[in-house]
């Protein structure tokens, strides 16, 4: 936000001291009538789940049921046999092929139709699966096997519903059935309907043994985890390693559960249990990942791109590594490298909408406005409720001052739960650059008061009081935003501009020190603060402030110039006339300096160097 200036007229010393011609001195008014003053960015760095994907619980290779290959007729056939052969050594389409060579011979029992189901899955043919297992279920409803199958291919085709019906028709006819028991758990889960799924994975945990039972204990703590049993839930886990010690879920999962607990202690001991996890597998990518995350908590971004960088070698396709990756690059603010990261991953994930809305981000950071709205709109046409996008393109349409078209685009999200209140804020600052103030007045009360107490539309609406001359009503404001948010810097220094514009040189003091205590050495707070001190007649607190301003920034030459008034209005003309000939060296053609220096030499009976400089003035 740039800092700007409002004219305080002031006179360096009475016209009975010569000095009466002194240039008007600035007070600092932060963001008074700043394009960008008060406005919330609403672009956020969307984290990712440190937990396993969930759809990764189930799949195991749950495509058949357990019934063992010995009981299943259809292996009577050759045709079959050669198919399972093909499918056991990867050639998923030529085991398609082998079962419909066995249909193309008219031999369409249910047996055979449901081994085109089973291969069919295999090859990733899951719409053609689900019609060749209706085919089987239609010849024999009472067959388990091409109704557990059926739920595989509906849970893959999200037909939930239909998925749930499949395996509960399967626990019928066979009450024990492990996987039917254990799939309709998970799909409980994922639609978060925790009671039941919490029952259906602890009857899997007593219905199987070994590997198999590792695997139902792991999706119960899960399951127990997200029901916010979290010591019950990393027990079990345990339990899951008891049977099955190569497991790897359940170590990283009891790491993600210690990191999403929020404390260092928990994310050290996240760190030793992941160690141990890549003793076991090196390279295992999603360690790397949640390493990463821990990286990210501690403030080690440069330590989480390294983890990420080496999850995303190790697996190109861990679409979470990859994006954390490119949104750490960012956050360091390294562009040339998250750019073309996110680049490639609009081109590795094309029906990802994060790619395109961070190249936005990108774009209006380096004021590329034009290619910032392309990115948005990509972004919003791969995924139309996709609010920050939207808020976003508003923001860059402002930005390229097409401001009806910024006025649509926060329209379109001004009832939306998330980011309503930020766009009525955008809108009333659009408005605002409008001309019309009383629309922005009203967009920036309707900000909030759908955000009750919002900083950001206090601040403007306090913009707009001091706009109007209302310097008490300001003033109030301000005090509002800093009662909400006790670090907003700006605000603080605001506070002390209204407090003066009402001749309260002690409370604008009192504010200037409050932005000093956030930033020590802010150059309007100390500038102002030496202003305010100097009207309170408190002239040796008011020098020592304005020779600490020049310390920090030492071509600040309003700085040089109120020293200056202050030093003579303490009689001490001739370190009045040093700190200005210092001034001059570093801006030999300010005027304003020189005529000073002249005053200064006439105060101090040097009437030929006086006169000298007012002919450099003059001419």
């Amino acid at each position: 936000m740039n800092a700007l200036s409002r004219s305080v007229r002031e006179s360096f010393l009475p016209l009975s001291t010569l000095l009466a011609g002194l240039l008007g001195l600035v007070g600092w008014l932060d963001g008074a009538a700043s394009r960008w003053a008060g406005r919330e960015l609403v672009i956020p760095i969307v984290a990712t789940d440190a937990g396993w994907d969930a759809a990764r619980l189930g799949e195991d290779g749950l495509v058949e049921s357990g019934a063992r290959a010995a009981e299943d007729p259809a292996l009577s056939r050759p045709e079959i046999a050669e198919a399972r052969r093909l499918a056991a050594i990867g050639d998923y389409a030529g085991a398609v092929s082998a079962v419909e060579g066995v249909l193309n011979t008219g031999a369409a029992d249910a047996t055979v139709w449901n081994e085109l189901g089973v291969q069919r899955l295999r090859a990733g043919q899951v719409k053609e699966a689900a019609l060749a297992l209706d085919e089987a279920i239609l010849l024999n409803p009472q067959y388990v096997r091409a109704r557990f199958n059926r739920g595989i291919a509906f849970g893959r085709l999200g037909n939930v519903a239909g998925a749930r019906a499949d395996y509960r028709a399967v626990l019928d006819h066979v009450p024990t059935h492990y996987e039917a028991t254990l799939n309709l758990g998970l799909l409980n889960l994922e639609a978060n309907n925790l009671p039941e799924a919490l029952q259906r994975l602890e009857a899997a945990t007593k219905l199987a043994g070994n590997e198999s039972r590792a695997q139902a204990l792991c999706a119960l703590a899960a399951a127990q985890s997200r029901n916010d049993q979290r010591e019950l839930a990393f027990r079990t886990y345990e339990r899951a390693i008891e049977f099955r010690p190569d497991y790897l879920l359940p170590r990283y999962n009891q790491a993600a559960l210690l990191v999403a607990g929020g404390k260092t202690d928990g994310r050290e001991r996240a760190g030793r249990l992941l160690d141990q996890l890549l003793r076991l597998a090196p390279d295992f990518a999603p360690a790397y990942f949640l390493k990463g995350r821990i990286a990210s908590e501690d403030s080690d971004l440069a330590g989480a791109l390294l983890q990420y960088e080496h999850a995303a070698r190790l697996d190109r396709t861990f679409w979470k590594a990859h994006y954390n990756q490119a949104l750490v690059a960012l956050d360091l603010g390294r562009l040339n490298v998250a750019q073309p990261r996110f680049s490639q991953l609009a081109k590795d994930f094309p029906t990802r909408a994060e790619p395109h809305f961070n190249l936005g981000r990108i774009a209006y950071r380096e004021e590329r406005y034009r290619d910032a709205v392309d990115a948005y709109r990509k972004a919003l046409a791969m995924a139309p409720d996709y609010p920050e996008a939207q808020l976003n393109l508003g923001l860059a349409l402002d930005a390229a001052e097409r401001f009806d078209e910024a006025l649509a685009a926060f329209d379109a999200v001004r009832t939306h739960p998330q980011v309503g209140a930020s766009a009525e804020l955008n809108r009333g600052i659009v408005l605002e650059h409008l001309g019309r103030l009383d629309e922005a007045r009203a967009a920036f009360t309707a900000a909030e008061h759908a955000r009750s107490g919002y900083p950001a539309a206090l601040y403007n609406l306090a913009r707009l009081d001091a706009k109007d001359g209302n310097h008490a009503q300001a003033a109030l404001a301000y005090e509002q935003v800093l009662a909400k948010d006790p670090n907003n810097l700006k605000a603080a220094v605001n506070l002390g501009v209204e407090r003066a514009a009402s001749k309260d040189w002690t409370g604008a003091a009192d504010a200037y020190r409050k932005a000093l205590t956030l930033s020590p050495d802010y150059p309007p707070a100390l500038f102002n603060l030496g202003l305010a001190l100097r009207n309170a007649k408190k002239l040796d607190e008011a020098s020592e402030t304005y020779r600490r301003l020049i310390e920090t920034d030492e071509e600040n030459t309003k700085a040089y110039k109120n020293l200056a008034v202050v030093y003579a209005l303490q009689g001490r003309h001739d370190q009045a006339a040093l700190i200005l000939l210092t001034a001059l060296e570093g801006a030999a053609s300010d005027t304003g300096l020189r005529f000073n220096l002249a005053l200064q030499y006439v105060a101090l009976k040097r009437d030929t160097d006086a006169l000298s400089e007012l002919t450099r003035v003059l001419r």
